[in-house]
């Protein structure tokens, strides 16, 4: 293999690894997104739950 070629294809091999790295810190971060969206949910309903005990209570 030419001096080019071997250079070339070590470029690419390490765009690819790049790529790759890029790739799980994506999903990583779409994961950690999807935890702190599910978390948000659950305190907003426990906050629902919570105000809803409330006001049952003051009926009551």
């Amino acid at each position: 293999m030419s001096h080019l070629g071997k250079a070339v294809s070590v470029k690419l091999s390490g765009l690819n690894n790049h790529s790759l790295t890029l790739n799980k810190w994506l999903r990583n971060a779409a994961r950690r997104v999807q935890i702190s969206e599910l978390y948000s949910s659950l305190n907003a309903f426990h906050l629902a739950h919570k105000v809803f005990a409330a006001i049952k209570a003051r009926l009551s």
